[in-house]
């Protein structure tokens, strides 16, 4: 049974130069709130537009899409995904459930957002698009080798994806996250401004209920972020992860399999992708991965900033200093990936992972 709530849900297009990709999105978003507004006495479901974009084509494709419901472009916004969201969140009525879709999604399923909203309806305070990765991807690699284990013994529970950009708030979680982020130090905020946003949205959520991951059997078509520009994420994710450090205590928590999808890379691109990424770090003799994570939570541990700059200062150090260690691992991964079977992959993957929880919690 869903949960019958006071106000129509809200989805929010955070949206930079995506003219390709904005009408589809649109399209898919506008299909699982009209589903939404049957739940309801009254109200129109919104679809908000958050643009950063340089030129008018993404609104004016926007605009051009006729939808069902109402919906509303907020332009000319500061460019980051996470500044787009809090900007606009401003506009969701207080009792909206809110859903937040990535609209360079090649492949937006009208029907993966729906079930994000049902089980927001549900009664869970987030829910979360579960898709299989590449093996061999970027945002993969930092999700298994960081992202999913510091969340996991910060939160207590595996979530599997916790850098997704398709997610449901409910109307307490998303308020929640509207309060932590005014609370956050300027250096913080910045992180959380980019790709920051999807660490914050979810440690912000898990805070006033239940997780819960929507299991998608396909890759999502979210397009693989470029090698050059794995240190700008790196810079915005880490130190949101780390800096559970500074509140959580570390828990032992059992992760399931990664679910990796496997495609054919010939070898001379692992070369060339490992040769790039060892030209984005220093060179150094590397510290066993599970080891390096686990130095840098305790780092922030333990620390006694003065003051809520100082301890942002650490944070970002210690995520600083972890950088050139996570290239060494990525570069590793990759090569053994490709001598491996699938099976293998997953079980690298995991391995690793629970090392670093390991590592952490003894």
């Amino acid at each position: 049974m869903l949960l019958r709530l006071t106000a129509p849900a809200t989805a929010i297009l955070a949206s930079q130069d995506v003219t390709e990709t904005i009408t589809a999105v649109t399209q898919a978003a506008d299909d699982a709130l009209c589903d939404d507004a049957g739940l309801l006495a009254d109200g129109i479901p919104l679809l908000l537009l958050a643009d950063a974009s340089d030129a008018p084509d993404t609104a004016l494709e926007f605009g051009a899409v006729r939808t069902r419901n109402r919906s509303l472009i907020r332009g000319g916004l500061e460019h980051g995904r996470g500044r787009q969201i809090m900007h606009v969140l401003s506009d969701v009525d207080a009792a909206s459930p809110v859903l937040i879709v990535d609209t360079r999604n090649t492949a937006p399923s009208g029907e993966v957002y729906r079930t994000l909203l049902e089980r927001v309806r549900e009664g869970a305070a987030i829910a979360v698009a579960d898709h299989p990765h590449w093996w061999d991807q970027g945002r993969g690699l930092l999700t298994d080798l960081l992202a999913r284990p510091l969340t996991a013994t910060a939160l207590g529970r595996d979530v599997p994806t916790p850098l997704a950009t398709d997610i449901a708030l409910s109307p307490k979680a998303w308020r929640t996250v509207r309060a932590q982020w005014t609370r956050l130090s300027p250096e913080l905020r910045s992180c959380a401004g980019g790709h920051g946003i999807a660490p914050l949205l979810l440690q912000a959520a898990a805070t006033t209920g239940p997780v819960v991951a929507v299991r998608v059997p396909n890759p999502a078509g979210h397009p693989e972020p470029r090698l050059v520009d794995l240190p700008r994420i790196w810079r915005d994710v880490a130190p949101l992860l780390l800096n559970q450090a500074a509140t959580r205590i570390p828990q032992t928590v059992e992760l399931a399999l990664p679910r990796l999808a496997t495609r054919r890379v010939h070898a001379e691109e692992i070369t060339a992708r490992r040769e790039r990424l060892a030209d984005l770090a220093r060179p150094g003799t590397p510290t066993p991965w599970s080891t390096a994570v686990a130095g840098a939570w305790h780092t922030i541990a333990t620390a006694s900033p003065a003051n809520a700059r100082e301890a942002a200062d650490v944070v970002i150090d210690a995520a600083e200093r972890l950088w050139p260690e996570f290239v060494h691992q990525a570069r590793h991964a990759l090569q053994l990936g490709a001598d491996s079977s699938s099976t293998q992959r997953q079980q690298q993957r995991h391995r690793w992972a629970t090392d670093v929880i390991t590592a952490i919690t003894q």
